[in-house]
Formats: C-alpha cells, sequence, structure tokens
C-alpha cells in the first residue's frame, strides 16, 4: 500500500473513532483499500442502507456477500477509500454516522 492510502486510512480511521466513538469497531484495517466498520445499534441494516441511498452515500454491507442469514449478524458495513479525498473525509464520515445513527 503505498504511503498516501496509508495516510489516507489513518486519517479516515481517526475521524471514525472521533464521531461515533465507541459505538463501532473497525476490523482488518490493514487488509487494503476497505476495512469492515461494526456498528453497536439495534437500527436493521436495511433501514441504514436506505438512508445511505437517500443521503448518496456509497455503502455495502457485508450482508450482501452472504448467501443467506444465519442467527443475529451485527450491522457491519464495508468501508472503501480509495476514491477518497483527504479534504472529504470529515464531511463523509459526519454524513456515514448521521446515517448509521440518526437523531430522533
Amino acid at each position: 500500500m503505498s504511503k498516501y492510502y496509508k495516510e489516507l486510512r489513518e486519517k479516515l480511521i481517526a475521524a471514525i473513532q472521533q464521531h461515533f466513538g465507541s459505538r463501532v469497531q473497525v476490523e482488518g484495517e490493514k487488509a487494503g483499500l476497505h476495512f469492515l466498520l461494526h456498528l453497536d445499534t439495534e437500527e436493521p441494516i436495511e433501514a441504514i442502507m436506505e438512508r445511505a441511498e437517500k443521503m448518496d452515500l456509497e455503502l455495502y454491507s457485508i450482508q450482501r456477500f452472504m448467501q443467506k442469514a444465519s442467527g443475529s449478524i451485527p450491522a457491519t458495513l464495508i468501508i472503501g477509500f480509495a476514491k477518497l479525498k483527504p479534504e472529504e473525509i470529515d464531511e463523509a464520515v459526519e454524513a456515514l454516522c448521521r446515517c448509521c445513527f440518526p437523531v430522533s
């Protein structure tokens, strides 16, 4: 991974930790140009994905890649950052947070 993407990933994860706090867990952050974001929420993943589409956020859930649901699967997003520019990170993470944890 190039230095550029490493720094981009580090800045993105820091912004996620700042905005989401303990409501999320990052996994596989060294897997390349994507990582998993586990959400600590009772919100159905379908509702999160619907809001993401309305907010024009390109998100994918891990459930998309599963053959069939087996029991209760925590809401997990696949976060790709190859197209993200450093100056877009804060705005993108704020939108992602609103999408995943809407204010009632």
